[in-house]
């Protein structure tokens, strides 16, 4: 008698989450953004949260950019007894006559770095003002070389030989 009492009282238990389920839509929360989008927060199953969608959108075209669906079996062991809890979440947006209220579009790539036409910190020899032999070195950007700087000229030595 006591086991048809408990499989009784649990058949009746599951017939009234089954109904609070059934209205359950009627608790969901819904959280206008500023970009148009809106959030709904639901204690029931996804497809059942996007009927709010559909209601929130008047009927008109929506679309999901992001929905999640958990539940969780809470108490003992034996299935019979644990509870569940069951929450859903989408991130939507109403769009007038079939069409979406924005488009988001893919943020660009940055452009590649120019090619550098040499490497920093590197000399090469150069001629200068008057044809002078010097050096110059690559730029921090590796954009190119700087300018050529010469040595001044060397002073002939007082006992050196010149041509004639």
């Amino acid at each position: 008698m006591l086991q048809t009492s408990a499989s009784r009282l649990l058949q009746i238990a599951a017939v009234a989450l089954s109904l609070v389920a059934c209205g359950s839509w009627l608790r969901a929360t819904v959280e206008h953004h500023d970009d148009g989008t809106f959030t709904i927060t639901c204690r029931d199953s996804l497809p059942r949260c996007l009927e709010r969608a559909e209601e929130t959108c008047h009927g008109s075209r929506y679309e999901v950019l992001n929905a999640v669906d958990t539940h969780d079996y809470y108490g003992p062991g034996d299935v019979t007894l644990q509870t569940e809890t069951r929450t859903s979440t989408a991130l939507v947006r109403c769009g007038p006559h079939g069409r979406p209220l924005f488009t988001i579009a893919a943020p660009k790539p940055a452009p590649p770095p120019p090619p550098r036409a040499c490497v920093p910190g590197s000399t090469q020899p150069c001629v200068g003002p008057g044809a002078c032999r010097g050096g110059q070195a690559c730029v921090a950007d590796g954009s190119g070389f700087g300018t050529c700087v010469c040595a001044p000229p060397l002073a002939p030595d007082a006992g050196s030989v010149q041509p004639p």
